[in-house]
């Protein structure tokens, strides 16, 4: 009987581990996997859905902003929910305002931004602003 070499087992064995999928997800999945809430949205929500929305439709879907700074040709708009920040950066252009870039950062420098920031603040949970500092 041929024997098999052991450098040839772990590559085989993480190619078949490959082909079989996710794992399931305890506690309800859609169907790509990822978790949902209550209100059926992804248990985390990513910054880079608000890509492209006009100012219009930023105002619609998450009020007015809890700060507004214009930097340069920039206007940063941000959002304040638990434990993290929602940073928007619109720019002019032939159809008005446009957001060009956004990210989540936790308020605590270091620190991750909490997973679960952007479903709070679509479902309308907002904090005050940080101190002055």
């Amino acid at each position: 009987m041929p024997r098999i070499r052991p450098s040839l087992v772990l590559p085989l064995l993480l190619a078949l581990a490959a082909c079989a999928g996710p794992a399931p997800t305890p506690g309800g999945a859609d169907t790509n996997g990822a978790a949902t809430g209550a209100a059926g949205r992804t248990a985390t929500e990513k910054p880079e859905q608000f890509k492209g929305l006009s100012d219009t439709a930023l105002l619609a879907r998450l009020g007015q902003p809890n700060y507004r700074r214009h930097d340069g040709a920039a206007e940063i708009w941000q959002y304040y929910g638990q434990g993290c920040v929602l940073d928007l950066f619109l720019y002019a252009g032939d159809t008005g305002k446009t957001v060009t870039y956004a990210e989540t950062r936790n308020r605590n420098p270091g620190e991750d931004p909490d997973p679960q920031c952007l479903a709070r603040l679509l479902a309308g949970q907002r904090q005050d602003p940080p101190p002055a500092q």
